[in-house]
C-alpha cells in the first residue's frame, strides 16, 4: 500500500472479501481511464494478494521485461502485439505508467484461465473527491478541508496533492 492513503477505517472489510471469494489479487481499478472492462485499469497503489500470486509473479516478469526491453520499446512492441491500451501512455512522455501497461500484457496476452482479481472502483472511495472535483485541485484543496473527509473510508493523495491535504487531519483524528 502507497503511503499517500490515507484511511479512515481498517481495510480488513477487503482482506475478508479477498479470503472468501478465494482473489488471487485485489486492488483499485480506475474507471475513467478504463474503456474495456474485461481488462480494467488496475492501480499499483494498493494491491493485495496472496504469497506466491500467480498474476503479482507475472507482473513482476512483464516489469522486469520493460525495464531490459525500455519502456518506449516495451510499449511499442505491446501495441504491435494488439495490447488494448485504454486511456494510457498516448505519448512517448508517459513511461511512467508502463506498470499499467505490463498488467494488461499480464492479462491480454499471458495469462489462459481467467484470473479471480478482487477490482474495487477507485471513484467510489479512493479517488472520489477527485472525481466530485474533477480533479480541479482548489475544490479538492477544499474538499480536503471539510467534514466529507471523514466519511470515505480510503483516500489516495497523488503527488502534488499530498501539500493539499491538511496535515493537522492526522492529529485531530
Amino acid at each position: 500500500m502507497d503511503i499517500g492513503i490515507v484511511l479512515n477505517t481498517s481495510i480488513t472489510p477487503i482482506l475478508k472479501e479477498c479470503r472468501t471469494t478465494q482473489a488471487e489479487l485485489a486492488g483499485f481499478y480506475i474507471e475513467g481511464t478504463t474503456t474495456d472492462m474485461n481488462y480494467p485499469v488496475f492501480e499499483n497503489w494498493f494491491i493485495m494478494a496472496p504469497q506466491g500470486s500467480r498474476i503479482i509473479n507475472l507482473w513482476y516478469e512483464e516489469y522486469v521485461t520493460a525495464i531490459h526491453q525500455g519502456f518506449n520499446k516495451y510499449k511499442e512492441n505491446a501495441r504491435d502485439a494488439g495490447v488494448h491500451f485504454h486511456k494510457l501512455l498516448e505519448d512517448d512522455g508517459d513511461v511512467y505508467l508502463t506498470q499499467h501497461l505490463c498488467f494488461q500484457v499480464v492479462l491480454q496476452r499471458r495469462v489462459w484461465l481467467t484470473p479471480n482479481i478482487l477490482y474495487k472502483r477507485a471513484e467510489d472511495t479512493m479517488f472520489r473527491i477527485h472525481g466530485q472535483c474533477k480533479w480541479n485541485r482548489d475544490c479538492m484543496k477544499t474538499m480536503f478541508k471539510s467534514s466529507v473527509v471523514k466519511d470515505i473510508p480510503y483516500i489516495k493523495l497523488c503527488g502534488g496533492e499530498r501539500k493539499l491535504f491538511p496535515i493537522t487531519y492526522f492529529y485531530e483524528n
